[in-house]
């Protein structure tokens, strides 16, 4: 078995024993259907426009962003914070194996808890979500599994990322969205003259390689983190 996959295995089993960040995450995702089902069946929504409005705010800018900080950056920073790192650290394994591993184990929990669900949340809103919200979670997942790895502080810088350059910067023209992971994502489920509160346009070429590129630098810099601390 390669140490991709065994790396894999154990970041699945560690990240599902976070019981609090699971449960959060799950009352999230039913919040989002519950509002999904509200939406559908209230007389003064407009559908699908208010419906995708509702999952740009809600589903690509606040829980999966979140979900995909909790999982993702607690994947490496737990084990470092606990400095029990070192015991996969003597492995011989290569970083981009460890890094795999990772990635895919915590792409594969937000997927499971936050992409489909918003998945369900579209269909009962009639807004195509399943590209955007899986590329987001792709790019998200990348960009925290290096805070986690890199960074002393992963869940305050990633909150910071969130709230400060996600969500304020970028909604403040067209220009600064362009260096926001949410535009892109949501450039995917909105039509030509929607509203959903914040600036899309992207291209869709752009749509999908800018959130696949982020999320493969992510690990890029988390390999080159695992090698750096490896040899301090």
């Amino acid at each position: 078995m390669s140490h991709a996959v065994l790396v894999f295995r154990f970041m699945l089993h560690k990240l599902l024993r976070g019981w609090g960040r699971i449960v959060v995450l799950v009352v999230l995702a039913a919040l989002a259907i519950v509002i999904a089902v509200v939406l559908r069946n209230s007389a003064e929504a407009t559908l699908p426009e208010d419906g995708a409005a509702f999952l740009v705010w809600f589903g690509l800018s606040i829980i999966l962003p979140f979900g995909a900080l909790l999982i993702a950056s607690e994947a490496f920073g737990d084990l470092r914070d606990e400095r029990t790192l070192v015991y996969l650290w003597l492995r011989p394994m290569r970083a981009w194996s460890a890094t795999a591993g990772a990635a895919g184990a915590a792409l594969t929990v937000v997927v499971v808890l936050l992409v489909a669900p918003l998945i369900v949340a579209g269909l009962i809103l009639d807004v195509d979500v399943a590209a955007g919200a899986l590329l987001a979670a792709v790019a998200y997942a990348g960009v925290f599994l290096a805070f986690g790895m890199i960074l002393s502080r992963p869940l305050l810088m990633g909150l910071l990322v969130l709230l400060v350059w996600e969500n304020v910067i970028g909604s403040l023209s067209s220009a600064t969205a362009r260096l926001t992971i949410r535009s892109y994502a949501a450039s995917l489920l909105v039509e030509p003259g929607w509203d959903v509160g914040t600036p899309v346009g992207r291209s869709f070429a752009a749509s999908i390689a800018v959130p696949l590129a982020v999320g493969a630098a992510g690990v890029l810099l988390a390999a080159w983190g695992w090698r750096r601390a490896e040899v301090a």
